[in-house]
């Protein structure tokens, strides 16, 4: 695995805690950062969305849509304006016809959808439940074609009244209703109807027998009209053919009364209203008659011009356009997601964000290994003794530990030998590192002591097979010294923990009122690695830290706070310590 040092002077830190600049500054590294540490919540997006809308085309029948063009026939005269008013209202009256129960009525008994579940039932399965829930979601996205809205679906129960639920006709009418839609074409005299279903065929027979027996319930009007107007003009005509006996009689009377000027007059007068009465009475007659024929041989004003077929391919769900609306919504989603959780994380993610925030010139990255190699090497040290030969050609196993090493014994050159190793909380791994960079310095040469004052003793526990005195027992009799030191190779000796009572041993060493001096360690060897306590849970590591010539703070790389590692850091300098920078501990192969 490759290692990353990152070395940053102090003018990138940021005073008062606050976040890097650069966290979130918009750059290809930024972007890369984002979308390699939140692609799982990006990707959630989609997924989820997704698979709510595979749900939704899996428990939505396909419906289909067929329809069917009518042209009616309105007689203009008149003025312009009023026959286009007229127009429009007749039109809008012709669709409200055939919207009418009447039609509806006889169109469900024509085709038998009364004995249709579909078109009768009152209670919704399981399968309906989750599909109106579905479709409160995303239904609204292909219930739109071509700009003319679509008839309903038919999983849908209708609203009905409790009343009318006990008949079947009821709810079947009430579910056409939903079904079928009726709209004109643009400005045109043509009457568009369009009926849906999950059976393409039976589509094609709502849209035409709705379109037949609306013509049906047309004649019928018509015929009905002229009856009633038949009726009227029956009567009308037995009235003028009345009015036309009188006058022909008044005229014949009047004839025979003289021939003067005076009679002349009156003459021409009864002539005149007989005349006029004999016409109208002809006209009337006439009207009658055409009325009559009307009855007999009424004509629709609709005409079928394009009769409904069954659909070839479904009108709904429009699967790709749903989906593709799902992913995109789901994309979105996710990213806005991804975006909330990467600015509220406050995680240690990056190493240039420690080093910027917390003004540290030195921060490296320890990858992850598996966890074999760690067990293995402290396998070695259990069960072998410890300054056989076999120990001499022990190497770092940890990627970085390299790099760190490196830092180390350039520090060396500085007068810095006495390293503390601080993890900022459990489990960040820090006893590891102290290890691996103990080895790595003796290997370069250096005579290095290693010194267990964690109080969890992981190091003892896991280098050593019997326990014996250690560093709690120095602190009480130094005179043990090269009685608690374990020789781990000719270059590497080892400090276990010591089983001795009392307050923890970095807090006693910190006081300096104990039988070991850091003093006399330093005396005898080239470097001192102490492995300390975890920071966040343990007060012990702040006494010691102005005894030691330099700390290095462990953190854990998607685990520690990036803020409450920068805050440590404050601490140690506050109380005199030097921070000679940071490990990112545990770092994913692929992470910078």
């Amino acid at each position: 695995m490759s290692t990353h040092t990152t070395q940053y002077p102090t003018v990138f830190a940021l005073p008062g805690g606050q976040p890097p600049a650069d966290a979130y500054r918009l750059s290809w590294r930024n972007i890369a950062f984002f979308l390699r540490q939140r692609w799982m919540w990006i990707l959630a997006g989609p997924v989820l969305v997704g698979a709510l809308a595979a749900a939704y085309l899996w428990v939505t029948k396909p419906t289909y849509v067929a329809a069917t063009q009518l042209l009616v026939e309105f007689t203009t005269a008149g003025d312009p304006a009023q026959n286009a008013s007229a127009e429009n209202a007749f039109v809008e009256g012709q669709i409200e016809v055939a919207r009418s129960t009447d039609v509806l009525a006889a169109t469900a008994s024509a085709l038998d959808l009364i004995d249709d579940p579909d078109f009768t039932a009152t209670e919704k399965d399981l399968r309906r439940q989750i599909k109106s829930w579905l479709l409160s979601l995303i239904v609204e996205v292909d219930r739109y074609s071509d700009g003319v809205e679509m008839a309903g679906t038919i999983l849908d129960v209708p609203s009905v009244d409790s009343a009318d639920a006990i008949d079947p006709l009821y709810r079947a009418v009430a579910r056409l209703r939903e079904l079928v839609s009726l709209r004109r074409v643009g400005g045109s005299m043509i009457i568009e109807i369009t009926a849906s279903g999950h059976d393409p065929e039976l589509a094609a027979k709502i849209a035409n027998s709705l379109a037949a027996h609306y013509i049906e319930k047309n004649l019928a009007m018509k015929a009905d009209g002229a009856r009633h107007y038949s009726e009227w003009l029956g009567r009308f005509v037995a009235e003028q053919q009345s009015a036309l006996a009188k006058a022909a009689a008044a005229l014949a009377a009047f004839k025979g009364g003289g021939t003067g000027p005076r009679n002349q007059f009156q003459l021409a007068e009864l002539e005149s209203a007989a005349n006029a009465q004999r016409a109208l009475y002809e006209n009337t007659l006439t009207e009658y008659t055409k009325v009559k024929q009307r009855i007999s041989y009424p004509m629709s004003d609709a005409t079928v011009i394009s009769n409904a077929t069954p659909p070839l391919t479904k009108a709904r769900p429009r699967s790709g356009l749903v989906l593709a609306f799902a992913l995109l919504l789901g994309a979105g989603l996710g990213l806005m997601s991804g975006l909330a959780r990467h600015a509220g994380d406050k995680r240690l993610h990056r190493a240039d964000h420690l080093a910027e925030l917390a003004q540290l010139p030195f921060v490296v990255n320890a990858r992850k290994t598996r966890g074999w190699k760690v067990r293995r090497l402290r396998s070695r040290f259990a069960k072998s003794k410890p300054g056989a030969p076999g120990f001499a050609y022990l190497r770092p196993t940890i990627p970085g530990i390299e790099e760190l090493g490196a830092f180390v014994s350039a520090l060396r050159r500085k007068k810095v030998s006495l390293i503390g190793l601080v993890p900022q909380d459990p489990g960040s791994g820090a006893s590891s590192i102290a290890l691996e960079l103990a080895l790595f310095t003796a290997a370069s040469g250096c005579r290095t002591l290693l010194v267990d004052a964690a109080p969890n003793g992981e190091l003892s526990l896991s280098l050593l097979r019997d326990s014996g005195p250690g560093l709690g027992e120095l602190l009480e009799d130094s005179s043990r010294l090269s009685e608690a030191f374990v020789p781990i190779t000719d270059e590497l000796v080892f400090l276990p923990l010591g089983s001795s009572p009392g307050a923890s041993p970095a807090a006693r060493l910190g006081s300096q009122r104990t039988a070991l001096k850091l003093e006399d360690l330093k005396s005898r060897f080239d470097m001192v690695i102490v492995d300390l306590a975890a920071f966040s849970t343990t007060p012990d590591v702040r006494a010691i830290a102005p005894e030691l010539d330099g700390i290095l703070l462990v953190a854990s790389h998607g685990r520690s706070g990036l803020e409450a590692a920068a805050s440590a850091v404050d601490v140690f300098r506050t109380l005199g310590g030097t921070v000679l920078g940071a490990i990112v501990n545990k770092v994913p192969r692929g992470h910078a």
